[in-house]
Protein backbone atom coordinates (compact mmCIF):
# COMPACT_ATOMS: atom_id res chain seq x y z
CA UNK A 1 0.00 0.00 0.00
CA UNK A 2 2.88 2.37 0.71
CA UNK A 3 4.25 1.65 -2.76
CA UNK A 4 0.94 2.54 -4.39
CA UNK A 5 0.75 5.80 -2.47
CA UNK A 6 4.37 6.52 -3.39
CA UNK A 7 3.67 5.98 -7.06
CA UNK A 8 4.82 2.46 -7.87
CA UNK A 9 3.34 -1.04 -7.90
CA UNK A 10 5.65 -3.19 -5.76
CA UNK A 11 6.99 -6.54 -6.89
CA UNK A 12 8.13 -8.92 -4.17
CA UNK A 13 11.33 -10.88 -4.78
CA UNK A 14 12.33 -14.20 -3.19
CA UNK A 15 15.45 -14.13 -0.97
CA UNK A 16 17.58 -15.65 -3.75
CA UNK A 17 16.96 -12.57 -5.88
CA UNK A 18 17.49 -10.03 -3.12
CA UNK A 19 20.57 -8.61 -4.88
CA UNK A 20 18.18 -7.22 -7.51
CA UNK A 21 15.96 -5.49 -4.97
CA UNK A 22 15.73 -1.72 -4.73
CA UNK A 23 14.38 -1.84 -1.18
CA UNK A 24 15.30 -4.39 1.49
CA UNK A 25 13.23 -4.67 4.65
CA UNK A 26 14.98 -6.87 7.22
CA UNK A 27 16.09 -7.09 10.83
CA UNK A 28 19.72 -6.68 9.82
CA UNK A 29 21.36 -4.88 6.93
CA UNK A 30 22.31 -7.25 4.07
CA UNK A 31 25.96 -8.30 3.96
CA UNK A 32 26.23 -8.01 0.19
CA UNK A 33 26.71 -4.65 -1.45
CA UNK A 34 24.45 -3.16 -4.06
CA UNK A 35 22.30 -0.10 -4.42
CA UNK A 36 19.32 -1.34 -2.43
CA UNK A 37 17.99 0.93 0.30
CA UNK A 38 17.84 -0.79 3.68
CA UNK A 39 14.69 -0.30 5.73
CA UNK A 40 15.21 -1.68 9.26
CA UNK A 41 12.59 -3.99 10.78
CA UNK A 42 11.85 -4.27 14.48
CA UNK A 43 11.09 -7.61 16.14
CA UNK A 44 9.43 -5.72 18.99
CA UNK A 45 7.17 -3.95 16.51
CA UNK A 46 6.17 -7.20 14.84
CA UNK A 47 5.43 -8.82 18.20
CA UNK A 48 3.33 -5.83 19.27
CA UNK A 49 1.30 -5.71 16.05
CA UNK A 50 0.40 -9.39 16.40
CA UNK A 51 -1.13 -8.78 19.83
CA UNK A 52 -4.36 -7.07 20.80
CA UNK A 53 -2.60 -4.51 22.99
CA UNK A 54 -3.23 -0.79 23.06
CA UNK A 55 -0.42 1.41 21.82
CA UNK A 56 1.01 3.77 24.43
CA UNK A 57 0.90 7.22 22.86
CA UNK A 58 3.78 8.39 25.04
CA UNK A 59 6.05 5.95 23.19
CA UNK A 60 5.76 7.66 19.81
CA UNK A 61 8.00 10.48 18.69
CA UNK A 62 8.91 12.49 15.63
CA UNK A 63 12.09 11.99 13.64
CA UNK A 64 13.63 14.15 10.95
CA UNK A 65 13.82 12.56 7.51
CA UNK A 66 15.09 15.12 5.03
CA UNK A 67 12.40 17.75 4.59
CA UNK A 68 9.85 15.49 6.28
CA UNK A 69 9.07 15.06 9.95
CA UNK A 70 7.84 11.51 10.37
CA UNK A 71 5.78 10.08 13.21
CA UNK A 72 7.71 7.10 14.61
CA UNK A 73 5.76 4.48 16.55
CA UNK A 74 8.47 1.84 16.56
CA UNK A 75 11.92 3.45 16.80
CA UNK A 76 15.04 1.48 15.92
CA UNK A 77 18.68 2.34 16.37
CA UNK A 78 19.63 4.68 13.57
CA UNK A 79 22.85 4.32 11.60
CA UNK A 80 24.38 6.08 8.65
CA UNK A 81 22.00 5.98 5.71
CA UNK A 82 19.35 4.18 7.81
CA UNK A 83 16.15 5.74 9.08
CA UNK A 84 15.60 5.38 12.81
CA UNK A 85 12.17 3.78 12.73
CA UNK A 86 10.50 0.64 11.44
CA UNK A 87 8.70 2.55 8.70
CA UNK A 88 6.65 -0.37 7.43
CA UNK A 89 5.43 -1.31 10.90
CA UNK A 90 4.54 2.33 11.52
CA UNK A 91 2.42 2.32 8.36
CA UNK A 92 0.97 -1.11 9.08
CA UNK A 93 -0.35 0.10 12.44
CA UNK A 94 -2.55 2.62 10.64
CA UNK A 95 -3.36 0.62 7.49
CA UNK A 96 -4.49 -2.39 9.55
CA UNK A 97 -6.58 -0.16 11.85
CA UNK A 98 -4.81 -1.78 14.78
CA UNK A 99 -6.46 0.58 17.26
CA UNK A 100 -9.94 -0.41 16.02
CA UNK A 101 -8.91 -3.93 17.03
CA UNK A 102 -7.14 -3.14 20.30
CA UNK A 103 -8.83 -0.07 21.80
CA UNK A 104 -12.04 -0.98 23.69
CA UNK A 105 -13.60 2.49 24.04
CA UNK A 106 -16.70 3.24 21.98
CA UNK A 107 -19.07 6.18 21.94
CA UNK A 108 -22.87 6.06 22.30
CA UNK A 109 -23.14 4.92 18.67
CA UNK A 110 -20.57 2.13 18.93
CA UNK A 111 -17.81 4.10 17.19
CA UNK A 112 -14.18 4.59 18.14
CA UNK A 113 -14.08 8.08 19.74
CA UNK A 114 -11.76 10.69 18.29
CA UNK A 115 -9.97 11.14 21.60
CA UNK A 116 -9.31 7.38 21.90
CA UNK A 117 -7.40 7.27 18.61
CA UNK A 118 -3.67 7.87 18.51
CA UNK A 119 -3.85 10.71 15.99
CA UNK A 120 -6.80 12.29 17.76
CA UNK A 121 -5.14 12.13 21.17
CA UNK A 122 -1.92 13.53 19.71
CA UNK A 123 -3.82 16.38 18.04
CA UNK A 124 -2.54 15.57 14.54
CA UNK A 125 -5.64 14.39 12.70
CA UNK A 126 -4.81 17.01 10.08
CA UNK A 127 -1.72 15.05 9.04
CA UNK A 128 -1.89 12.10 6.62
CA UNK A 129 1.01 10.33 8.31
CA UNK A 130 0.81 7.30 5.98
CA UNK A 131 1.18 9.61 2.98
CA UNK A 132 4.22 11.12 4.69
CA UNK A 133 5.74 7.64 5.00
CA UNK A 134 4.98 7.03 1.32
CA UNK A 135 6.63 10.31 0.31
CA UNK A 136 9.79 9.30 2.17
CA UNK A 137 9.71 5.84 0.61
CA UNK A 138 9.39 7.30 -2.87
CA UNK A 139 12.35 9.59 -2.27
CA UNK A 140 14.74 6.95 -0.96
CA UNK A 141 13.67 4.45 -3.63
CA UNK A 142 14.45 6.98 -6.34
CA UNK A 143 11.12 6.33 -8.01
CA UNK A 144 10.50 8.63 -10.95
CA UNK A 145 6.79 9.20 -11.21
CA UNK A 146 4.77 12.07 -12.56
CA UNK A 147 2.58 12.82 -9.59
CA UNK A 148 0.75 15.50 -11.56
CA UNK A 149 -0.51 12.86 -13.99
CA UNK A 150 -2.00 10.38 -11.56
CA UNK A 151 -5.56 11.60 -12.07
CA UNK A 152 -6.06 12.26 -15.79
CA UNK A 153 -3.31 14.87 -15.89
CA UNK A 154 -4.19 16.29 -12.48
CA UNK A 155 -2.11 15.95 -9.33
CA UNK A 156 -4.89 15.17 -6.85
CA UNK A 157 -8.57 14.30 -6.69
CA UNK A 158 -11.80 15.31 -4.97
CA UNK A 159 -14.68 12.89 -4.45
CA UNK A 160 -18.05 14.47 -3.73
CA UNK A 161 -20.28 12.01 -1.91
CA UNK A 162 -23.84 12.31 -0.64
CA UNK A 163 -25.63 10.30 2.03
CA UNK A 164 -29.37 10.33 1.31
CA UNK A 165 -30.63 10.00 4.88
CA UNK A 166 -34.04 11.60 4.37
CA UNK A 167 -36.51 12.08 1.55
CA UNK A 168 -39.18 13.92 3.55
CA UNK A 169 -39.44 16.35 6.46
CA UNK A 170 -43.20 15.86 6.67
CA UNK A 171 -43.22 13.11 9.28
CA UNK A 172 -44.57 13.16 12.87
CA UNK A 173 -41.03 13.40 14.22
CA UNK A 174 -40.03 16.34 12.04
CA UNK A 175 -43.40 18.05 12.62
CA UNK A 176 -42.92 17.80 16.40
CA UNK A 177 -39.42 19.22 16.12
CA UNK A 178 -40.51 22.15 13.97
CA UNK A 179 -43.82 23.00 15.68
CA UNK A 180 -43.23 22.13 19.33
CA UNK A 181 -39.49 22.07 19.95
CA UNK A 182 -38.27 24.91 17.76
CA UNK A 183 -41.33 27.15 17.37
CA UNK A 184 -43.16 26.88 20.68
CA UNK A 185 -40.50 25.74 23.18
CA UNK A 186 -37.66 27.64 21.43
CA UNK A 187 -35.07 24.91 22.02
CA UNK A 188 -32.69 26.68 19.60
CA UNK A 189 -33.07 29.99 21.48
CA UNK A 190 -34.03 32.10 18.47
CA UNK A 191 -36.04 35.36 18.35
CA UNK A 192 -39.80 34.95 17.85
CA UNK A 193 -39.61 36.55 14.41
CA UNK A 194 -37.03 34.01 13.20
CA UNK A 195 -38.96 31.09 14.68
CA UNK A 196 -42.18 32.28 13.04
CA UNK A 197 -40.53 32.61 9.64
CA UNK A 198 -38.98 29.17 9.91
CA UNK A 199 -42.25 27.52 10.87
CA UNK A 200 -44.05 29.39 8.07
CA UNK A 201 -41.54 28.01 5.55
CA UNK A 202 -42.08 24.50 6.89
CA UNK A 203 -45.88 24.84 6.69
CA UNK A 204 -45.70 26.30 3.18
CA UNK A 205 -43.54 23.42 2.02
CA UNK A 206 -46.08 20.96 3.41
CA UNK A 207 -49.01 22.71 1.73
CA UNK A 208 -47.24 23.01 -1.64
CA UNK A 209 -45.72 19.49 -1.37
CA UNK A 210 -42.21 20.87 -1.87
CA UNK A 211 -40.32 18.57 0.45
CA UNK A 212 -36.89 20.06 1.30
CA UNK A 213 -34.86 16.79 1.11
CA UNK A 214 -36.31 15.95 -2.31
CA UNK A 215 -35.91 19.51 -3.57
CA UNK A 216 -32.32 19.64 -2.29
CA UNK A 217 -31.41 16.30 -3.85
CA UNK A 218 -32.67 17.44 -7.25
CA UNK A 219 -30.73 20.67 -6.89
CA UNK A 220 -27.50 18.89 -5.92
CA UNK A 221 -27.75 16.69 -9.01
CA UNK A 222 -28.50 19.71 -11.19
CA UNK A 223 -25.53 21.62 -9.76
CA UNK A 224 -23.08 18.78 -10.40
CA UNK A 225 -24.45 18.32 -13.91
CA UNK A 226 -24.05 22.05 -14.60
CA UNK A 227 -20.39 21.91 -13.62
CA UNK A 228 -19.74 18.61 -15.40
CA UNK A 229 -19.01 16.89 -12.09
CA UNK A 230 -20.01 13.36 -11.16
CA UNK A 231 -20.65 12.34 -7.56
CA UNK A 232 -21.38 9.23 -5.54
CA UNK A 233 -24.85 8.98 -3.97
CA UNK A 234 -25.49 6.58 -1.09
CA UNK A 235 -29.17 5.63 -0.81
CA UNK A 236 -30.79 3.83 2.10
CA UNK A 237 -32.81 0.70 1.49
CA UNK A 238 -33.75 -0.19 5.05
CA UNK A 239 -34.68 1.20 8.45
CA UNK A 240 -33.65 -0.99 11.39
CA UNK A 241 -33.48 1.52 14.23
CA UNK A 242 -35.10 4.72 15.48
CA UNK A 243 -32.10 6.59 14.07
CA UNK A 244 -33.05 5.50 10.55
CA UNK A 245 -35.59 7.53 8.59
CA UNK A 246 -37.61 5.24 6.35
CA UNK A 247 -38.31 6.20 2.75
CA UNK A 248 -39.39 4.27 -0.32
CA UNK A 249 -36.95 3.68 -3.15
CA UNK A 250 -39.99 3.65 -5.43
CA UNK A 251 -41.31 7.07 -4.48
CA UNK A 252 -41.53 9.65 -7.25
CA UNK A 253 -38.59 11.78 -6.04
CA UNK A 254 -36.22 8.81 -5.75
CA UNK A 255 -37.26 7.34 -9.10
CA UNK A 256 -36.64 10.70 -10.78
CA UNK A 257 -33.28 10.99 -9.04
CA UNK A 258 -32.30 7.49 -10.22
CA UNK A 259 -33.18 8.38 -13.79
CA UNK A 260 -31.15 11.60 -13.73
CA UNK A 261 -28.18 10.03 -11.96
CA UNK A 262 -28.04 7.15 -14.41
CA UNK A 263 -28.16 9.52 -17.39
CA UNK A 264 -25.37 11.63 -15.88
CA UNK A 265 -23.19 8.57 -15.12
CA UNK A 266 -23.08 9.28 -11.41
CA UNK A 267 -22.47 6.44 -8.98
CA UNK A 268 -25.14 4.87 -6.77
CA UNK A 269 -23.99 3.23 -3.55
CA UNK A 270 -25.66 1.64 -0.54
CA UNK A 271 -26.05 3.60 2.70
CA UNK A 272 -26.44 0.74 5.14
CA UNK A 273 -28.92 1.16 7.98
CA UNK A 274 -27.95 1.79 11.57
CA UNK A 275 -27.91 -1.81 12.80
CA UNK A 276 -25.99 -3.33 9.89
CA UNK A 277 -22.62 -3.38 11.74
CA UNK A 278 -24.29 -5.38 14.52
CA UNK A 279 -26.22 -7.65 12.15
CA UNK A 280 -24.18 -7.97 8.92
CA UNK A 281 -26.84 -10.22 7.40
CA UNK A 282 -29.00 -7.14 6.91
CA UNK A 283 -26.63 -5.78 4.28
CA UNK A 284 -27.59 -8.36 1.65
CA UNK A 285 -31.28 -7.58 2.00
CA UNK A 286 -30.67 -3.84 1.67
CA UNK A 287 -28.29 -4.32 -1.25
CA UNK A 288 -30.85 -6.43 -3.10
CA UNK A 289 -33.61 -3.87 -2.49
CA UNK A 290 -31.47 -1.06 -3.88
CA UNK A 291 -30.39 -3.19 -6.85
CA UNK A 292 -34.02 -3.99 -7.70
CA UNK A 293 -35.05 -0.34 -7.46
CA UNK A 294 -32.12 1.14 -9.37
CA UNK A 295 -31.60 -1.67 -11.87
CA UNK A 296 -27.91 -2.17 -11.04
CA UNK A 297 -26.17 -3.81 -8.10
CA UNK A 298 -24.32 -1.23 -5.98
CA UNK A 299 -20.59 -1.80 -5.60
CA UNK A 300 -19.81 0.91 -3.05
CA UNK A 301 -21.17 1.43 0.45
CA UNK A 302 -21.05 3.65 3.52
CA UNK A 303 -22.50 3.01 6.98
CA UNK A 304 -25.19 5.24 8.50
CA UNK A 305 -23.80 7.41 11.33
CA UNK A 306 -20.40 6.25 10.00
CA UNK A 307 -20.90 3.11 12.07
CA UNK A 308 -18.30 0.46 11.41
CA UNK A 309 -17.30 -2.75 13.17
CA UNK A 310 -13.80 -4.10 12.65
CA UNK A 311 -13.35 -6.34 10.71
CA UNK A 312 -16.91 -7.62 10.28
CA UNK A 313 -18.18 -4.68 8.22
CA UNK A 314 -15.48 -5.15 5.60
CA UNK A 315 -15.78 -8.95 5.61
CA UNK A 316 -19.53 -8.77 5.04
CA UNK A 317 -19.04 -6.28 2.21
CA UNK A 318 -16.45 -8.52 0.53
CA UNK A 319 -18.76 -11.53 0.73
CA UNK A 320 -21.48 -9.55 -1.07
CA UNK A 321 -19.27 -8.32 -3.88
CA UNK A 322 -18.73 -4.71 -2.82
CA UNK A 323 -15.35 -3.41 -3.87
CA UNK A 324 -15.34 0.09 -2.29
CA UNK A 325 -16.22 1.26 1.20
CA UNK A 326 -16.09 4.91 2.29
CA UNK A 327 -17.16 4.76 5.94
CA UNK A 328 -13.78 5.38 7.53
CA UNK A 329 -13.96 8.85 9.03
CA UNK A 330 -14.67 10.46 12.38
CA UNK A 331 -18.13 11.98 12.77
CA UNK A 332 -16.87 14.35 15.47
CA UNK A 333 -13.80 15.73 13.74
CA UNK A 334 -12.58 16.26 10.19
CA UNK A 335 -9.21 14.88 9.21
CA UNK A 336 -7.36 11.67 8.42
CA UNK A 337 -8.80 9.03 10.73
CA UNK A 338 -6.04 6.49 10.08
CA UNK A 339 -3.51 8.84 8.55
CA UNK A 340 -4.55 8.06 4.96
CA UNK A 341 -5.41 10.35 2.06
CA UNK A 342 -5.12 7.53 -0.52
CA UNK A 343 -7.31 4.47 -1.13
CA UNK A 344 -6.00 1.29 0.46
CA UNK A 345 -6.77 -2.41 0.85
CA UNK A 346 -7.49 -3.17 4.54
CA UNK A 347 -5.85 -5.91 6.55
CA UNK A 348 -7.87 -8.15 8.86
CA UNK A 349 -5.84 -8.75 12.02
CA UNK A 350 -8.28 -11.46 13.12
CA UNK A 351 -7.81 -13.71 10.09
CA UNK A 352 -4.37 -12.30 9.16
CA UNK A 353 -5.45 -11.62 5.59
CA UNK A 354 -5.61 -8.68 3.21
CA UNK A 355 -9.24 -7.98 2.37
CA UNK A 356 -10.08 -7.44 -1.32
CA UNK A 357 -12.09 -4.25 -0.81
CA UNK A 358 -10.84 -0.71 -1.30
CA UNK A 359 -11.31 1.76 1.52
CA UNK A 360 -11.58 5.35 0.29
CA UNK A 361 -11.46 7.25 3.60
CA UNK A 362 -13.89 10.07 4.37
CA UNK A 363 -12.18 13.29 5.43
CA UNK A 364 -14.90 15.85 6.07
CA UNK A 365 -18.69 16.00 6.24
CA UNK A 366 -21.15 18.83 6.72
CA UNK A 367 -22.65 17.30 9.88
CA UNK A 368 -19.28 17.30 11.64
CA UNK A 369 -18.99 21.07 11.37
CA UNK A 370 -22.66 21.80 12.06
CA UNK A 371 -23.58 19.30 14.77
CA UNK A 372 -20.31 18.50 16.55
CA UNK A 373 -18.10 21.56 16.11
CA UNK A 374 -20.93 24.13 15.75
CA UNK A 375 -19.12 26.08 13.05
CA UNK A 376 -20.58 28.34 10.39
CA UNK A 377 -20.32 27.53 6.70
CA UNK A 378 -17.51 30.06 6.33
CA UNK A 379 -15.53 28.61 9.23
CA UNK A 380 -16.09 25.12 7.87
CA UNK A 381 -14.82 26.13 4.44
CA UNK A 382 -11.55 27.34 5.95
CA UNK A 383 -11.00 23.98 7.63
CA UNK A 384 -11.85 22.03 4.47
CA UNK A 385 -9.48 24.24 2.50
CA UNK A 386 -6.71 23.40 4.96
CA UNK A 387 -7.29 19.68 4.41
CA UNK A 388 -7.38 20.20 0.66
CA UNK A 389 -3.96 21.85 0.62
CA UNK A 390 -2.51 18.88 2.50
CA UNK A 391 -4.11 16.33 0.15
CA UNK A 392 -2.91 18.27 -2.88
CA UNK A 393 0.63 18.29 -1.51
CA UNK A 394 0.67 14.49 -1.26
CA UNK A 395 -1.23 13.80 -4.48
CA UNK A 396 -4.09 12.14 -2.64
CA UNK A 397 -7.88 11.92 -2.72
CA UNK A 398 -10.01 14.32 -0.66
CA UNK A 399 -13.39 12.72 0.13
CA UNK A 400 -16.19 15.10 1.15
CA UNK A 401 -19.73 14.33 2.32
CA UNK A 402 -22.64 16.68 1.67
CA UNK A 403 -26.06 15.41 2.79
CA UNK A 404 -29.16 16.10 0.72
CA UNK A 405 -30.22 18.96 2.98
CA UNK A 406 -27.23 21.10 2.03
CA UNK A 407 -29.45 23.62 0.21
CA UNK A 408 -31.96 23.80 3.09
CA UNK A 409 -31.13 27.18 4.65
CA UNK A 410 -33.04 26.28 7.81
CA UNK A 411 -30.82 23.24 8.36
CA UNK A 412 -27.51 24.22 6.73
CA UNK A 413 -27.36 28.01 6.35
CA UNK A 414 -24.74 29.01 3.81
CA UNK A 415 -23.80 25.45 2.92
CA UNK A 416 -25.32 25.54 -0.56
CA UNK A 417 -22.68 28.04 -1.66
CA UNK A 418 -19.96 26.01 0.04
CA UNK A 419 -21.06 22.87 -1.81
CA UNK A 420 -21.13 24.70 -5.15
CA UNK A 421 -17.59 25.88 -4.62
CA UNK A 422 -16.47 22.24 -4.46
CA UNK A 423 -18.79 21.10 -7.24
CA UNK A 424 -17.16 23.63 -9.58
CA UNK A 425 -13.77 22.19 -10.66
CA UNK A 426 -12.61 25.36 -12.43
CA UNK A 427 -9.61 27.00 -10.84
CA UNK A 428 -8.73 23.81 -8.99
CA UNK A 429 -6.21 21.45 -10.60
CA UNK A 430 -7.98 18.40 -9.21
CA UNK A 431 -9.78 15.47 -10.79
CA UNK A 432 -13.39 15.32 -9.62
CA UNK A 433 -15.25 12.06 -10.16
CA UNK A 434 -17.08 9.19 -8.55
CA UNK A 435 -15.34 6.86 -6.12
CA UNK A 436 -14.86 4.18 -8.77
CA UNK A 437 -13.70 6.66 -11.42
CA UNK A 438 -11.17 8.17 -9.03
CA UNK A 439 -9.84 4.80 -7.92
CA UNK A 440 -9.54 3.71 -11.54
CA UNK A 441 -7.59 6.85 -12.48
CA UNK A 442 -5.22 6.44 -9.54
CA UNK A 443 -4.44 2.81 -10.31
CA UNK A 444 -4.33 3.41 -14.05
CA UNK A 445 -1.49 5.90 -13.57
CA UNK A 446 0.67 2.92 -12.56
CA UNK A 447 -0.19 1.02 -15.71
CA UNK A 448 -2.71 -1.16 -13.91
CA UNK A 449 -5.52 -2.24 -16.18
CA UNK A 450 -8.08 -3.04 -13.50
CA UNK A 451 -8.78 -2.87 -9.79
CA UNK A 452 -8.61 -6.67 -9.66
CA UNK A 453 -5.08 -6.68 -11.09
CA UNK A 454 -3.59 -4.65 -8.26
CA UNK A 455 -5.57 -6.63 -5.71
CA UNK A 456 -4.02 -9.82 -7.03
CA UNK A 457 -0.51 -8.30 -6.93
CA UNK A 458 -0.86 -7.29 -3.30
CA UNK A 459 -2.63 -10.47 -2.21
CA UNK A 460 0.02 -12.65 -3.84
CA UNK A 461 2.90 -10.80 -2.19
CA UNK A 462 3.89 -10.09 1.34
CA UNK A 463 1.67 -7.48 2.99
CA UNK A 464 4.36 -4.93 3.65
Amino acid sequence: MLGLAAGFLPRFLPPAESRNARLIYAYEAPSHGGDAVFLPASRAAHAFLARKNRYDITACKHIAAGDLRLLSLFPVEASEGCIGTDLLSDAFFFLSLHEEWSVPERDAFGRLPVEASLLGAAGILDRPVVAEYAAFLRKVAGVETRAERRFSGRCWAVCLTHDIDYMTKFTPGFAKREALDRFILDTCEKPLRDRTRRFARYAKGFLTRRDPPAVCLARIIETESRFGTRGTYFFKAGATDKRDERYSLNCRAVRKAFETLRAGRHEIGLHTSYRCPDEPGLIQRERDLLADAFGETPRSMRGHYLRFRYPDSWSAAVALGFDIDSTLGFAGREGFRNGCCHPFLPYDLESENVLPIWEVPLHAMDGTFRDYLHLSAGESMERIDTLARVVERFGGVLTLLFHNLVYDEDEYPGWGSLFERWADPSGRHAFTGTLHETLGEWLGSLGVRSIEEVQKTILDGELT
